[in-house]
């Protein structure tokens, strides 16, 4: 472009009239070259490179050169940009691309400079950018592609739609209708459909128990937690009198454990410990004994008035021993039998008991009978059998 003359050529007492022609030539054309030839705004505003004075389109992968400075370039397609130099452009060099297709176009900067700390930026379908030089680099403005909203592409899982600089395989991407995700390195972490959300990989920190006997409210339950899932390691309570123990699945030892065991689980014998806890006052314990050629069940329960019951066991089922029901479930054995100074007395579990005396000398008159164990009411049948002594029977 033509240099501006200077003061002197217009204001010189020796200047001749050539001269000042000259001069009057030579600010036309800067001015020219400045503002164009044609004397309207829209060419001076292109000409002194306003930005988005004026509106070019390309298809196809296009260079750019300073004279460029200020334009709006509308792109379809997917092709590379190629900007000029900073050191060419210079510092607050602009132009403003749009991407009005569904391709891609990528920004690439020359020269080794970089665009947003990265060798290159992804313009992707529906976005459009402000391309600015620094003293150093390239910066992008980023905006969506409606008025009212913000407009993100869809992208794709290795090319999200929202992204970071730097890193432009990690961010938020659309895989479908009514669908979101998130990813990182490229891969789907969390997808947000209509009908609910799946998470990839583990879930770690508060949103997880943090122990294996963690009952804050609201926390998602890890495998192990409360005895469910593990093998071999269930939690270890302290105390079996422990009203607060959280229902549950534990692993207990009489030494390890203090409180009331049962009397077939000796200290030494591993157990399982089934606890079912409706409240602080009232729970009920099922222990199981492991780790011996006989096993055993024994149960518990714990009210609000009367604290902790015996334990009883609930199998396996003896034959003979003590006959119990227990909510009219069998508790005990099966046959139970006894002896007193009263006589003997046998019961079954259907309800039949029998009791047996014998009386010795002679009973003149009416004699109560005291029986060996007492009937639940007097509805029973007593069968004498004499026997002979002397003349007597």
């Amino acid at each position: 472009m033509t240099a501006l003359p200077s003061a002197a050529d217009f204001t010189s007492p020796t200047a001749t009239e050539g001269q000042f022609k000259t001069a009057l030539n030579a600010q036309r054309d800067f001015l020219a070259g400045l503002l164009g030839v044609d004397g309207t705004a829209a060419t001076a505003l292109g000409q002194l490179g306003a930005l988005m004075a004026s509106a070019v389109a390309r298809t196809t992968a296009t260079t750019l050169t300073t004279t460029d400075r200020g334009r709006l370039f509308t792109c379809t397609g997917t092709w590379a940009l190629t900007l000029p130099t900073v050191a060419v452009a210079g510092a607050g060099w602009t132009v403003a691309v749009a991407n009005l297709g569904t391709g891609t176009i990528t920004v690439t900067p020359s020269g080794g400079d970089l665009v947003d700390g990265a060798a290159t930026v992804a313009l992707a379908a529906g976005r459009a950018a402000l391309l600015c030089a620094t003293a150093t680099g390239w910066v992008t403005l980023s905006f969506g592609g409606q008025v009212g909203q913000t407009i993100i592409p869809g992208g794709t899982v290795a090319l999200p739609g929202l992204a970071f600089p730097g890193d432009t395989n990690t961010g938020l991407y659309q895989p479908g209708g009514d669908q979101l995700a998130f990813t990182t390195g490229g891969a789907v972490r969390l997808l947000l459909t209509e009908t609910g959300a799946q998470l990839t990989g583990l879930l770690t920190g508060t949103a997880v128990t943090q122990s294996q006997l963690d009952t804050t409210a609201g926390r998602l339950m890890k495998v192990g937690d409360f005895g469910l899932g593990v093998v071999g390691g269930p939690p270890l309570p302290t105390d079996l009198d422990d009203t607060t123990l959280p229902s549950g699945i534990y692993r207990v030892n009489a030494t390890t454990a203090s409180g009331t065991w049962p009397a077939g689980v000796p200290a030494g014998i591993w157990a399982y410990l089934f606890v079912d806890r409706f409240n602080t006052t009232e729970c009920r314990q099922v222990m199981r004994r492991v780790y011996n050629e006989t096993h055993g069940w024994w149960e518990r329960i714990h009210t609000s008035g009367g604290g902790w019951g015996a334990w009883r066991q609930i199998a396996p089922q003896a034959l003979v021993g003590t006959c119990l029901l227990y909510d009219g479930v069998i508790a005990g054995a099966i046959i139970e039998k006894g002896a007193s100074a009263n006589g003997r007395y046998t019961r079954f579990m259907d309800g039949t008991q029998i009791c047996t005396r014998s009386n010795s000398g002679v009973q003149a008159t009416d004699t109560a009978l005291t029986w060996a164990a007492a009937f639940i009411d007097n509805s029973y049948s007593v069968t004498l059998t004499a026997t002979n002594d002397a003349t007597r029977f």
